[in-house]
């Protein structure tokens, strides 16, 4: 949870950034708000009530507007959004459900200006997390149901509306979905500002539409499942342990390699020999004998003293530079 509250209040600088890591893909509503629910007892921070708020003011409804010049404005229920992103909006069009004005309209001469559904407090979910509305959009969205079913029962299927992936901005304030018969021309410039859904097409002449019920099934994203505080901390203090045990089994090992280097290089070489003098005495004698045999012994068997010398002090070195290497590695290991 600490993670998405940093998120949640990201400057517009960084939310570029974020935004450029997220490759091609748009901008999705939990990537600034989402539900919060910590059990039933626990009460909410202000700040986390502020996003909890936020994402559960979102909604949706449907909305009518007839083609006999009057173009009066129509709109269904509210249709909030769930915990996983959900919403389901359902208007029913007809003399009851529709104003007063409108029902000649609907007497097997009515006629379609435009119908959809417009999506409201989007916005204001992305301002309320510090974010730059218009750094938001496209926006991601899942359709998986879009039709209207006339009083007769026939069914209408947009298939132009579940092909959509993203939807822009509007104009007026979150996005929305239009459905009408003919293109809305912009008549300052002569473009075309609303392009014709090809489903209805003939539906603004006179008896094209007679009422019906108007349904749309939409995601708008499931949040990311919140983290586990606790379960993080032991995760990483497992970590750090197994390092530590890691580090110490490694500088143990450098040590008993360098122990074992002093001891290898240690080398004593021996010569034995042995003199005898008779002729000038006792002490002349064995003085001369011990010196000869000194040297004698000495000069006879020289590996003694120099080959097993330069041995074991070649063996010395060798694990003595494995030892530094190893050493080597455990500093590494420190360092990371």
């Amino acid at each position: 949870m600490k993670m998405r509250k940093v998120f949640a209040g990201m400057a517009a600088a960084v939310l570029a950034a974020a935004t450029m890591a997220m490759s091609a893909s748009a901008f999705k509503l939990a990537d600034a708000v989402y539900p919060i629910d910590k059990g039933e007892g626990v009460a909410l921070t202000e700040e986390e009530a502020a996003i909890n708020d936020a994402w559960y003011s979102v909604g949706a409804m449907g909305y009518f507007m007839n083609n006999d010049g009057n173009w009066k404005w129509n709109q269904g229920k509210w249709a909030g959004i769930d915990a996983e992103g959900n919403m389901e909006i359902v208007m029913e069009i007809n003399k009851a459900a529709t104003d007063v004005d409108l029902d000649k309209a609907l007497d097997n001469k009515g006629t379609l200006g435009e119908m959809g559904f417009f999506f409201c407090n989007v916005d204001e979910a992305f301002e309320a997390a510090g974010l730059n509305v218009e750094d938001c959009y496209p926006l991601e969205v899942e359709i998986t149901e879009a039709k209207f079913v006339d009083e007769n029962g026939k069914e209408t299927v947009f298939q132009s509306i579940l092909d959509t992936k993203e939807v822009p901005h509007d104009p007026e304030g979150g996005f929305r979905f239009h459905i009408r018969p003919t293109d809305k021309i912009d008549e300052a410039t002569g473009e075309v500002q609303i392009a014709a859904t090809p489903e209805v097409a003939g539906w603004d002449q006179e008896g094209g539409f007679t009422g019906g019920t108007l349904s749309m099934k939409i995601s708008l994203g499931a949040p990311a499942p919140a983290a586990d505080d606790s379960q993080a901390e032991e995760e990483s203090k497992a970590d750090e342990e197994s390092k530590a045990d890691e580090e110490s089994k490694a500088d143990e090992e450098s040590k008993a390699d360098e122990t074992e280097s002093k001891d290898d290089g240690a080398a004593t070489g021996t010569g034995t020999g042995t003199g005898t003098g008779n002729t000038t005495g006792n002490n002349t004698g064995n003085n001369t004998g011990n010196n000869t045999g000194n040297t004698t012994g000495n000069t006879t068997n020289p590996a003694g003293s120099n080959d097993n010398a330069k041995a074991g002090a070649a063996e010395g070195i060798a694990l003595a530079g494995a030892a530094v290497a190893l050493a080597t590695i455990a500093v590494i290991r420190k360092r990371k």
